[in-house]
């Protein structure tokens, strides 16, 4: 992780020691009590609901190494722990990621989109890691909040970071962007999954073509042929472009395609004056575009290809993003418990469609969330669209799900069965499921779809 000085981080954030002697290093930082780790520098992040100086106590307990704080803290409370005051802790967070930006070469590419972004991210720095020194921010931390975060974990010697950049709202990728600085940002898709914080899929895509409009014209745009939202976007960007893409028009492609069901994808990677086949263990056409947007992500920073296609084949897809597992009973699952959008499921489904399975096939569905008014005439797409699929059996599990189960019924699939919850889902299945069974699993985050299959796995490991 960056090291800092207590000098340094005064001089990044303008604040002033209010606390605590010497100049100690800090190398890890926190703005969560619940997981910080002793000798981690705490921010008291205030927050929409929390502030973080009500955990101050817990954070001194844990044995934090120091404190930014933005209002007065007891010596008897905050001990001898280094301490600095700023004017405001979240504006503190980002001037010290800023300065951890700023302090060393470093080549940024920036990831994006309404879906994909962690699936090509982890792509990319696979495709990057042959080459250069590489980092890809762990796990979500893609906000306002997380990616300053990002940047500070970021090991000392990297020359090259993948940052997943996301946005809940307008401007808040802009003021990512000024933060991490990018030098090629990567715009994988847009797609009506904020509806609840925009009015239109048009607010989706003026609030993604933000990132695009904080590069600098010596930067390098990446972007998605096939979306036309995003290639209208694509297309305004005054500097360098690289596209990808299932047409031939695009700079990078994929020929002979071949989907193997649950082993991933077999394709010829086309791109940079050449071509090489690649064995992708990843799934659906979704995948393969990541995949693509990878490879153009290698090439703005000069990647040979054989070393692109070298990446992509080591990757593994990432927890809740289209794992497979196969329970001790011999049923299979397909695991995409991470989130849900219309588009996403129409994915999958396409995917899924297609596989065979020596027993039943089961789709569980949770809840598509942050879809504002659509809400219910998309869940009644959906029932009409697994029905379509003609699964021996369909779960649907949140209210919003009630539509979907109507739907279903209505167009003929009739075991379809609706669940509150992905624990009562979970535990209808662990009776129900049986050898060669294949079981699709996918919802928003707020169902924790993933309690279903933890249900599952308990019960084998119980024996039950």
């Amino acid at each position: 992780m960056a090291r800092l000085s207590l000098e340094e981080i005064l001089q990044a954030t303008g604040g002033i020691q209010v606390g605590g002697r010497g100049n100690p290093i800090f190398a890890s930082y926190s703005i969560d009590s619940r997981t910080l780790a002793r000798n981690d520098l705490f921010v008291a992040i205030v927050g929409p609901n929390h502030d973080g100086h009500a955990f101050i106590p817990e954070a001194v307990r844990k044995g934090s190494g120091g404190l930014i704080v933005s209002r007065e803290v007891s010596a008897e409370l905050r001990g001898e722990v280094p301490t600095v005051r700023v004017g405001d802790t979240h504006t503190a967070l980002k001037d010290l990621a800023t300065h951890v930006r700023e302090r060393s070469p470093l080549r940024v590419i920036g990831v994006t989109g309404s879906a994909g972004k962690t699936t090509t991210k982890e792509m990319a720095h696979l495709v990057l890691s042959g080459q250069f020194t590489s980092y890809a921010s762990p796990g979500n931390l893609n906000n306002l909040y997380g990616l300053p975060l990002a940047l500070l974990r970021m090991p000392e010697g990297t020359d090259t970071a993948v940052l997943e950049m996301g946005m809940s709202s307008s401007g808040e990728l802009r003021r990512i962007a000024r933060i991490a600085r990018p030098d090629v940002g990567c715009l994988t898709n847009i797609l009506a999954v904020h509806l609840k914080f925009f009015d239109s899929l048009e607010g989706i895509a003026a609030a993604k073509a933000e990132l695009f409009e904080e590069l600098s014209p010596e930067s390098l745009a990446i972007w998605n042929l096939d979306d036309p939202k995003v290639a209208a976007i694509g297309r305004r960007f005054p500097g360098k472009s690289i596209t990808f893409g299932l047409g031939s028009a695009a700079d990078w492609t994929a020929t002979a395609i071949r989907d193997r069901g649950l082993a991933g994808t077999s394709f010829r990677l086309q791109g940079g004056n050449g071509s090489m086949d690649v064995n992708l263990a990843a799934p659906g056409r979704h995948n393969l575009r990541n995949s693509l947007a990878a490879a153009a992500i290698g090439d703005a920073c000069g990647v040979p290809l054989d070393r692109i296609a070298a990446g992509l084949e080591a990757f593994r897809p990432v927890r809740m993003r289209g794992e497979s597992r196969t329970l001790p009973n011999g049923a299979r699952v397909i695991d995409e418990c991470y989130n849900s959008n219309p588009q996403a499921m129409e994915e999958v489904l396409a995917w899924f469609s297609g596989l065979t399975s020596p027993g039943r096939r089961i789709v569980a569905s949770g809840d598509m969330l942050e879809l504002g008014n659509q809400e219910r005439r998309a869940h009644r797409a959906l029932g009409e669209r697994i029905a379509e699929v003609a699964p021996d059996l369909f779960i649907g599990v949140g209210p919003l799900h009630r539509d979907a189960i109507d739907a279903a019924r209505a167009a003929g699939l009739a075991d379809s069965r609706h669940f509150a919850s992905a624990s009562a889902a979970g535990d209808f299945l662990a009776g129900w499921i049986r050898d060669g069974d294949l079981l699709l699993v996918k919802g928003s985050r707020g169902l924790q779809m993933e309690i279903i299959i933890q249900r599952l796995e308990r019960k084998e490991r119980s024996g039950g």
